[in-house]
């Protein structure tokens, strides 16, 4: 499951890069996924309270 949300949000990105047309625009894209509150960020706090196997997985 974790690893299905995590392709999603990578195929959004792709999208969203793809219509960036300046630096503003890629910096707000980049707040956006890798920013404190992003929820890609939530993934990796996360990844202590998956079991090991699942943590080679997805890390």
């Amino acid at each position: 499951m974790l690893k299905m949300k995590i392709g999603e949000i990578k195929k959004q990105v792709l999208e969203e890069i793809e219509k960036v047309k300046n630096n503003d625009a890629l910096f707000e894209l980049e707040k956006k996924y890798l920013g404190r509150k992003s929820e890609f960020v939530g993934f990796l706090k996360n990844l202590k309270n998956l079991a090991p196997e699942e943590r080679r997985q997805i890390g």
